[in-house]
């Protein structure tokens, strides 16, 4: 097998000189393609089954010649009887060999075709895996976050229960400052509508009093 550079589809007659003195049934598409290059391993393939049915195919039997026959008119019906045979013997030989490569490369297109969609089962295997592991990252994350959030709002209502009870109990102290505020205010004006009572009863009797030395002088 001898290594061959060159570009484009890979051909039979590729195929065929990368094989060299190599048989075609001796190795496989893989280590052709290294050889060549380049090219898909189904098409690889196909040339090789193409190659190894050439080979297997029974060589075509030579015309022999004629045997002795009578002579006169017998002899060219002989002849003519013997060729037809011989013709419709390779006509039928080169039918079966059409069928079986025809077979062979159909055999080797679906062995690619099962080549591929392994393949292609493999990639949507690990992409479904590749997926089921984003998931359970998301899920995780949500459960997370929902926990997250539930704590947050406990403690939100736990503060707002105490900034209730605050507020209330501010409520209640004001209410009861107010109510101790206006009892003092009440006493103090009682003290002083008592102190203002008493100073004008002291005003009215010193007015009297002045009145009646007034009247007592004159």
């Amino acid at each position: 097998m001898e290594k061959i550079a060159a570009t484009g589809p890979v051909t039979l007659d590729d195929v065929r000189q990368a094989l060299g003195e190599t048989p075609a049934a001796s190795t496989n598409a893989g280590a052709v393609r290294r050889l060549i290059g380049r090219g898909s391993l189904a098409t690889i393939q196909k040339h090789l089954e193409t190659l190894r049915a050439a080979a297997a195919a029974p060589a075509a039997p030579e015309v022999a010649d004629v045997p002795s026959m009578p002579a006169g008119l017998v002899d060219d019906l002989w002849r003519g009887a013997y060729n037809a045979a011989s013709v419709r013997v390779l006509d039928q030989m080169n039918r079966i060999t059409t069928e079986r490569d025809a077979a062979a490369a159909q055999l080797a297109a679906a062995a690619a075709d099962v080549e591929a969609l392994t393949a292609a089962a493999d990639v949507a295997e690990a992409a479904a895996a590749e997926a089921a592991a984003q998931l359970e990252v998301v899920k995780t994350a949500a459960e997370a976050a929902i926990e997250t959030a539930a704590a947050d709002l406990l403690k939100a209502k736990e503060e707002a229960a105490s900034a209730a009870t605050a507020a209330a109990k501010a409520l209640s102290e004001a209410q009861a400052a107010h109510q101790l505020a206006a009892a003092h205010w009440e006493t103090e004006r009682a003290v002083l509508q008592g102190t203002i009572d008493r100073m004008n009863s002291q005003l009215a009797e010193a007015k009297s009093l002045i009145h009646q030395r007034g009247c007592q002088q004159l």
